[in-house]
């Protein structure tokens, strides 16, 4: 049997990926971010409408700032 491939640590992946970014003073300067995706949610009455699919919007801005947009039928 071959033996088990040697992974790169998450250390190395991180490292590497920060490098593809522009390097670790480039990620610094980053203040902000969007996400936007589709979640299942909950209905208000779990009984009539168990489940439904809602899109949504989160912004965030360094040090602590955040919201969160949630659009659904």
């Amino acid at each position: 049997m071959p033996p088990a491939p040697a992974y790169p640590t998450a250390d190395t992946i991180l490292a590497k990926y920060a490098q593809a970014l522009g390097g670790e003073q480039a990620v610094r300067k980053i203040t902000s971010r969007t996400i936007s995706g589709t979640r299942d949610t909950a209905g208000r009455n779990t009984q009539d409408v168990p489940w439904a699919q809602a899109t949504f919007e989160q912004y965030e801005k360094a040090p602590n700032l955040r919201t969160t947009i949630v659009h659904a039928a």
